[in-house]
């Protein structure tokens, strides 16, 4: 009956709790765009090449529009400036893409994960998606949270900027969080990549306008599930033209070839300039080389772990990633294969870390318990509440003028179904 209880008071808590997300984390490194920011390559031939300054692309050019597509803390960084090095052309942000050059050819969101925004409606055709395995990438995208001290709104977040990608927080901080997000976010991990594997799956109510399955609100179960109304009404291709796995991308070995699969997608494409192939080895090598998120002080990031319970989670819902995309219905598709790939990398990992840390462990009993079985469970709910400084009011401001877009588009997808049938 205690358990019971305490699990009611969780999801309420939940409920109360996560109402806002917290104001896109890369929007702020957009604004810091780094002394050394990522620059155009230059093909010197014979595998040399020279990197100048990434621009946004001639007020009246018309490109093919791409979404680099990054559930938060997976490298959406790496993606974006390898992404600027083949091209020369300056990345967006989904965020403040309202206030960019409105034909700039490549957008970075987070979407459909609540960190993310579909603000650029109709203007982009296609989809490059990153993975990280969701070990690193949930301890990474807390981590970006931390240094923004759980903003509520812009204003706060700005106030922090200079502390991203400077400091993890204290393990402590870590696994508060971890204790109350873990359940819902290895779900959005995966169905991020649903969401862009399959055209726009929508696991979310229509009037959850923050996509976070908060009460009165509820995620959708399988038989629930539609195609996102943006994807269904207007041009995009939902479906990812190719998967970056990030391990892939930052690795010696695999990067080069990693980094050739987003530069296959882009060329040929409409007023799209990407550099010639026998320089992408030394561009990627150039991009590698640009500041990212390595290092930060504080512990280090494999300090960040997770219980045996959550671990044998992610392994299970991974496998059940591999199990799906390599099905049947998946047969001759290069994306899943890939992704498939690298979930089975992803798994291996997972397990040897969990052998491990079963070996080490003296006493079970005392480790890794629920966090609804602890004492301090409900000090643990106060912190979560009062978490995060800022206005929650400005974002909402924002999630509604998504809501707009959305409405604008189903309305569209409506119009378009009514002329077809009078016409019919």
């Amino acid at each position: 009956m205690g358990r019971t209880k305490n699990r009611t008071i969780i999801k309420l808590v939940i409920v109360l709790l996560l109402p806002f997300a917290v104001f896109d984390i890369v929007y702020f490194v957009d604004e810091l765009r780094y002394k050394d920011r990522e620059r155009f390559s230059i093909n010197l031939r014979h595998g040399n090449c020279e990197l100048t300054k990434a621009v946004p692309p001639p007020n009246d050019l018309e490109a093919c529009g791409t979404l680099l597509a990054a559930y938060p803390g997976s490298g959406a960084l790496r993606l974006w400036q390898n992404v600027e090095a083949l091209t020369g052309w300056s990345v967006g942000d989904d965020w403040n893409y309202t206030v960019n050059v409105k034909n700039i050819p490549f957008v970075k969101t987070h979407y459909p994960h609540n960190e993310g925004i579909w603000s650029w409606k109709n203007e982009i055709e296609q989809v490059i998606i990153i993975i990280r395995n969701p070990r690193y990438a949930i301890p990474s995208y807390h981590t970006l949270l931390s240094e923004l001290h759980y903003a509520r709104d812009p204003v706060t977040a700005y106030k922090y900027i200079s502390k991203v990608f400077t400091l993890r927080p204290p393990i402590e901080q870590w696994e508060k969080w971890r204790a109350l997000r873990f359940n819902d976010e290895i779900k959005l991990w995966g169905w991020f990549i649903d969401y862009w594997m399959e055209g726009g799956t929508q696991y979310w109510m229509d009037e959850n306008i923050e996509r976070n399955g908060q009460h009165p609100f509820k995620f959708l179960n399988g038989t629930e599930k539609k195609q996102d109304s943006f994807c269904a009404s207007y041009d995009i291709d939902c479906r990812a033209k190719t998967a970056i796995c990030y391990e892939r991308l930052v690795n010696p070995r695999t990067g080069a070839s990693e980094a050739n699969k987003v530069a296959k997608v882009l060329e040929g494409k409409q007023n799209l300039n990407v550099i010639d192939e026998e320089a992408r080895q030394c561009v990627w090598r150039q991009a590698m080389n640009l500041p990212a998120n390595d290092d930060r002080a504080g512990p280090s990031h494999t300090d960040y772990g997770f219980t045996i319970e959550e671990m044998a989670i992610m392994i299970k819902k991974l496998k059940s990633m591999v199990l799906k995309y390599s099905g049947k219905s998946w047969v001759g598709n290069d994306v899943a294969d890939h992704i498939v790939g690298c979930f089975r990398e992803y798994i291996t990992d997972i397990e040897s870390e969990l052998t491990v840390k079963e070996l080490n462990m003296e006493n079970r009993d005392n480790v890794d318990k629920a966090p609804e079985e602890t004492d301090d469970f409900e000090t643990l709910i106060k912190w979560y509440q009062n978490l995060g400084e800022g206005d929650p009011e400005a974002m909402m401001n924002l999630w509604h003028k998504e809501q707009e877009y959305f409405l604008e588009a189903k309305t569209s997808k409506e119009s378009m179904t009514f002329d077809t049938q009078v016409k019919g």
